[in-house]
């Protein structure tokens, strides 16, 4: 990957879209500027669920593990995010 990575080091979601991660949904050591794992447009919807792991993933800028734009709903009803980081 890429450390010039604008948004979203693993996946960036366009507007209106649906992410579901689950068991075995392995987001990890992702980097950008914005959203080290997920960056995600306006009005999307992310979903982490039992056994989703977000973990080690950097941004230099906004949202170490997720980032998103004006009117998205994230829902977290299990799994891990740990060790992520943003610095601005």
């Amino acid at each position: 990957m890429s450390d010039n990575t604008q948004t979203g080091g693993i996946v960036t979601l366009k507007d209106s879209a649906t992410l579901n991660v689950g068991a075995e949904g392995i987001l990890r050591n992702g980097k950008a500027k914005s959203g080290g794992a997920i960056y995600g447009g306006s009005n999307v919807t992310i979903n982490i669920s039992a056994g989703a792991q977000l973990t080690n993933n950097y941004a230099t800028n906004d949202g170490g593990a997720i980032n998103v734009s004006t009117g998205a709903t994230i829902n977290i009803t299990g799994g891990t995010v740990n060790n992520n980081e943003a610095h601005e």
